[in-house]
């Protein structure tokens, strides 16, 4: 595992768009009361600058950060962190061995719907990271193949009782039941409590301090082509 042991710097939220100090505020709350929470805005939405705000505010009250991602990712998330003392693992070493699970009060996870299987090595490996750490979830896709991938992520910092004040008794059979029913009241009711979500149409009316602009899909155009004859013996056609 890596680690960077610069000095902190202070916590700097000035140079967020106004939805993203939005985030900052309503995950520090579901962090210190649940132990974790989700952040799954659209795609480039900047979540790592959220994040990173929430990491330097850890570090800055003497907590020891634990972050996880793709290892082509590294190199971004230095730079977002330039200056800020922090740990850093891959997905793939997290697949390789066990973190030690004493080591962090704060594990963030990138691209977190990589551990939306909770029988791989990778995901027993950041469970027993997590379970002395509060953790934040960085994901624009927490449910790829069914509800139950946003459970393996939720069970990695709550219990199936953990949200027994908010009418949802078991967690576990919450999400089973609509999967099965297509009733979903009390994941809805999980979700509001540990995720923030923001769209591009959202942002939207939140308004810019910087113009944000997202590129716009041009009309489709269809091509025709025919396999054969462009690549003859390529293919054969029943």
């Amino acid at each position: 595992m890596a680690a960077c042991f610069e000095p902190a710097r202070p916590v700097e939220s000035e140079g967020l768009e106004p939805f993203q100090q939005d985030a900052v505020a309503r995950l520090r709350v579901m962090l210190d009361r649940r132990g974790g929470a989700v952040l799954a805005d659209s795609v480039g939405l900047g979540k790592t600058h959220v994040a990173a705000a929430l990491i330097r505010e850890e570090v800055g009250r003497g907590g020891e950060v634990l972050v996880t991602a793709p290892a082509e990712l590294r190199s971004h998330w230095a730079r977002h962190l330039r200056g800020t003392r922090w740990r850093w693992v891959s997905h793939t070493s997290m697949s390789r061995r066990e973190c030690d699970r004493h080591s962090a009060t704060l594990v963030v996870v990138d691209e977190a719907h990589a551990f939306r299987n909770p029988s791989t090595k990778r995901y027993a490996a950041l469970a027993l990271a997590c379970e002395q750490a509060r953790v934040l979830l960085l994901s624009a896709t927490p449910v790829n193949n069914s509800l139950l991938d946003f459970y393996n992520l939720v069970h990695l910092f709550a219990a199936d009782d953990a949200f027994v004040d908010i009418g949802v008794p078991d967690m576990r059979a919450a999400f089973e039941a609509a999967r099965r029913t297509g009733r979903s009241a009390g994941v809805r009711r999980i979700a509001d409590t540990i995720m923030v979500r923001h769209t591009r149409e959202m942002v939207a009316l939140w308004g810019s301090r910087t113009r944000l602009t997202f590129p716009q899909s041009g009309d489709i155009e269809v091509l025709e082509y025919d396999l054969p004859d462009a690549c003859p013996g390529l293919a054969e056609c029943a």
